[in-house]
């Protein structure tokens, strides 16, 4: 699966890809697989503004918390 992660620049007013684990908090973020963009079924949320640093779950999958 080919995941890319987009973080949007409010300096430039445009979307940049980025390594997943190099997003800091306060970044907003969203995710496309296999070029389709993500859409979290549960909420409908696509677009997510990061609470903290990426870190390594107990499934050592990156993971990061969210506002929402």
């Amino acid at each position: 699966m080919s995941r890319v992660i987009e973080k949007y620049n409010c300096n430039f007013y445009l979307w940049e890809e980025i390594e997943f684990h190099n997003l800091i908090t306060g970044d907003v973020f969203r995710i496309f697989d296999n070029g389709e963009r993500y859409i979290n079924k549960e909420d409908g949320n696509n677009v997510w503004i990061t609470t903290g640093e990426p870190y390594l779950n107990t499934e050592n999958i990156w993971t990061i918390d969210t506002l929402y």
